[in-house]
């Protein structure tokens, strides 16, 4: 399948019930200190991961806690505490006046999407209705329409985003913030000051290399995998399609802190899901994977490697928790490699150190 869906779908996962089988004493605690060229330490690094903070904050490491409350400033990608952020953010993703989707999609692959929105409803409805819990159904199937909603009015690469997040758990969604939220929330009520290392523009355009046509083809390849294992018999169970295994192993790698760089690898199956795909269609992919991956991470890495930087650099900056996604800090051309690279010494934190 797509590489798509593996290193891009977990933006949205949630994360399933977790066992205790992870190496406590040697977990990789996505946590560093970052010291000036002069050897004063002036805060810290904390590699989120965006799931509903409830999922997985009991499952953080108290070092993180401590250095977050200890804190006089937080950073995060984007100040969600900000009501003009908010609102820039929600609007960014639809298109302008009247326009709909069909105008870039045509008729057939906007008939498709439709479809293939209702099959999966259908899908997730008969499989709440075993669990006999109304209420949790409820909520659940309040949620993918939340997902969903909309998506006729969708910019096409926040449409392509739609499907992403169908890659997500949908049957244990839950209501309660994700972890970015849950930190801005925490920093607010405890007066700490709030920097933002992105704006909401950007936010709102995070591809910026892929033409439409691009992203139209995108949108159904990724569909058309879709399809493969929702409508196929091959794969008819809808708890199968939303807990691959790929996907259970970032999960579980980021739980026990060993999530490897190889994740991002650019790796993909041989598996036949589209009988209207060629290998030309296929070598295309992998191209615009390679865009993606490029525009989502590395451009955004040095942008906010530069802009750390910056924050950092001004007078009686100290004690500052940096929290950006996991994805930024591993990988080629990561934010730790390239804060190396300005003259700063990164170290990571243990769960025997004291903060």
């Amino acid at each position: 399948m797509m590489k798509w869906i593996g290193w891009l779908c977990t933006l949205y996962l949630s994360f399933s019930s977790i066992r205790g089988d992870c190496l406590e004493t040697e977990r990789n605690l996505f946590l560093w200190t970052i010291e000036k060229s002069n050897g004063k330490q002036v805060g810290y690094l904390f590699g989120t991961i965006h799931v509903p903070y409830t999922r997985i904050w009991d499952r953080v490491s108290n070092r993180v806690k401590e250095a977050f409350h200890r804190a006089n400033s937080v950073i995060l990608e984007v100040d969600l505490q900000d009501p003009s952020t908010l609102r820039r953010l929600i609007k960014c993703k639809n298109l302008k006046g009247k326009q709909r989707s069909l105008q870039y999609l045509g008729p057939e692959l906007h008939q498709r999407l439709q479809h293939y929105f209702a099959s999966y409803r259908k899908k997730l409805i008969s499989v709440l209705k075993e669990r006999d819990d109304a209420e949790a159904a409820q909520a659940v199937i309040a949620n993918f329409n939340q997902a969903i909603g909309g998506w006729d009015r969708r910019r096409a690469e926040w449409l392509l985003f739609v499907l992403y997040q169908l890659c997500d758990n949908n049957l244990d969604r839950e209501d309660s913030p994700m972890l970015d939220a849950y930190l801005a929330e925490m920093a607010a009520a405890s007066g700490k000051d709030i920097h933002s290392i992105e704006t909401a523009n950007e936010q709102c355009n995070p591809v910026q290399s892929l033409s439409e046509e691009q992203v139209v083809f995108a949108i159904n390849y990724t569909l058309s995998y879709l399809e493969y294992q929702l409508i196929t018999k091959r794969n008819p169970s809808l708890q199968q399609i939303n807990r691959s295994r790929r996907t259970y192993d970032i999960v579980r790698s980021y739980e026990c802190g060993s999530l490897e760089n190889d994740v991002f690898k650019n790796t993909h199956s041989n598996e036949k899901f589209g009988s209207h795909f060629n290998q030309s269609d296929v070598q295309r992919a992998k191209q615009i994977d390679l865009i993606l991956k490029d525009d989502i991470l590395i451009k955004r890495n040095f942008r906010m490697a530069d802009r750390l930087d910056k924050v950092i650099s001004k007078d009686g900056e100290t004690n500052f928790f940096a929290a950006l996604g996991t994805g930024h800090f591993i990988g080629e051309k990561n934010i730790l490699d390239l804060l190396k690279d300005k003259g700063y010494t990164i170290k990571p934190v243990k769960e025997d150190d004291i903060v």
